[in-house]
């Protein structure tokens, strides 16, 4: 899923089989993207995946330690600052998971199909929660 780090609302829903990594599947879903920087999780951190932003979007990938060798001040700087911007978006997937039972169906369509409605109903619930706040 891509969420935008303003409000959190669910912007993409990309469904993949189980046995594919999601982590790979970076360059498939950057066209989707609209945000001038995408901020994701330290499973994306690779040089593949950080190649595939030079040009397209800044980096916003937090940092991962390496066996043997721990992360320097700078980037745990980084990801303390990406994580500042990241609550948005697990927050929203947290909502998902709180909210909603797991996938119903074992077809990848229909699988997409489930997730693309509870995004809008998530997106809704946000959208209503929002409003709700503006007029206290």
């Amino acid at each position: 899923m891509v969420t935008d780090s303003e409000d959190g609302f669910i912007d993409v829903v990309k469904v993949e089989s189980a046995n594919v990594s999601e982590v790979k599947q970076l360059e498939k879903i950057l066209p989707m993207v609209k945000a001038k920087r995408l901020y994701a999780e330290k499973g994306y951190a690779s040089k593949d995946n950080r190649d595939i932003l030079v040009g397209k979007c800044k980096d916003g990938i937090m940092h991962k330690a390496v066996r043997g060798q721990g992360l320097s001040k700078r980037q745990k700087q980084i990801n303390k600052l990406i994580s500042k911007k990241r609550w948005i978006v697990e927050q929203c997937f947290g909502t998902l998971k709180r909210i909603f039972k797991p996938a119903s169906y074992m077809v990848k369509e229909k699988v997409e199909g489930q997730m693309r409605l509870k995004a809008i109903c998530l997106n809704l619930l946000k959208g209503l929660n929002m409003l709700e706040l503006s007029q206290v």
